[in-house]
């Protein structure tokens, strides 16, 4: 892995549903590509999730 960061909110991708704000960006050795990551989380309070 060449280097693996995390993404500020203002990061936005346009979708066709919406703007998409990954996570995490992951870039591997001799690759072309940038691989943007999505964390998930598991709560039931609503509180606790994040808008957008």
């Amino acid at each position: 892995m060449k280097f693996f960061c995390r993404l500020p909110r203002w990061f936005k991708i346009p979708i066709p549903v919406r703007s998409y704000n990954p996570d995490w960006a992951a870039v591997l050795v001799n690759d072309k590509r940038v691989y943007l990551i999505r964390e998930t989380k598991s709560t039931h309070g609503s509180d606790k999730r994040r808008l957008n």
